[in-house]
């Protein structure tokens, strides 16, 4: 799977009779960072009769990949020994480099593929109208299943409506760099109105600003139907907010939460405005 941590084991033994110091070097020359090996601990002093356990976190970051990791164990005054982890990653379309998925063009916007397949699936069978739908947490297993259909291309169905709008949160929340990331926080701190949200807004490079375009447009169709989601613009705000930029780049955790705030209003702010039709269709430019 992608982004989660393969975890394997070696037991190191030494038949000497004196103890031997074992240095453990992963060679990571995957080219893009399609993967990543890390060693605990990166030494040891292993005595005869005393089998030590080193520990190996293999990463995968890139999709479809055959990966193959090496670790150089090198014995102090010995001989250095090669560990190979061979793995191949699942396709995938979630916390991929967006210069590896593939793009679309969707009412006017170029986005990722997977977006207006969720999209469309939550249109067409009442998503729209599900009372809570973005807040309510779905079903675990039904999401990481249709996680990997979507991945291999062959998602169909669902049986719980509350994972497509979940997963469509987790798309945007799992990007290597969230879309508001790349807003500096003195500028989302800046923000306290439509103007000033508006004028931020369209600070963003095309593709961050057509993902937020597209999911701009998508909660305030799920706004229109109130009445029947219990979901305003203003709780669709803070259940999705928080999704569009990475909150664990904050060390601090009232500054995290500060940011999270902003985020939330300054997607408040620009719901509004959408909601009022005062956006052209395909940007942030007033019509």
């Amino acid at each position: 799977p992608l982004r989660q941590t393969l975890k394997a084991q070696i037991i190191v033994t030494n038949e000497r009779q004196w103890p031997a110091q074992v240095m453990f070097r992963p060679l990571n020359p995957h080219p893009e960072m399609s993967a990543m090996m890390l060693v605990e601990p990166q030494s040891l002093i292993v005595r005869k009769g005393h089998p030590e356990a080193v520990t190996l976190d293999l990463h995968l970051y890139m999709p479809d990949k055959d990966v193959v990791s090496l670790v150089a164990c090198e014995v102090t005054g010995g001989a250095t020994t090669y560990v190979a982890a061979l793995a191949h990653s699942e396709p995938g379309v979630f916390g991929v480099p967006l210069s590896e998925v593939e793009w679309v063009e969707d009412d006017g916007l170029h986005v990722p593929a997977v977006l207006p397949t969720l999209g469309r699936f939550l249109y067409e069978h009442g998503g729209l109208e599900s009372a809570g739908i973005f807040r309510i947490q779905p079903d675990a297993d039904e999401m990481k299943k249709i996680k990997r259909e979507l991945g291999r291309g062959t998602f169909k169905e669902c049986r719980d409506i509350n994972c497509v709008a979940h997963l469509i949160k987790v798309w945007y929340r799992e990007l290597a760099t969230p879309i508001l990331s790349t807003i500096p926080t003195e500028l989302m701190m800046s923000v306290t109105d439509e103007a000033s949200a508006v004028r931020v807004a369209r600070m963003l490079k095309d593709r961050e600003a057509h993902l937020l375009k597209w999911v701009v447009r998508l909660l305030v169709k799920v706004a229109q139907n109130e009445d029947k989601n219990k979901m305003n613009v203003k709780n669709c705000a803070i259940v999705v907010g928080p999704n569009l930029f990475n909150v664990h780049e904050k060390a601090n955790p009232m500054e995290a939460l500060m940011m999270s705030q902003h985020v939330v209003g300054f997607l408040h702010r620009l719901l509004v405005v959408e909601q009022e039709g005062r956006f052209a269709k395909d940007s942030f430019e007033f019509a």
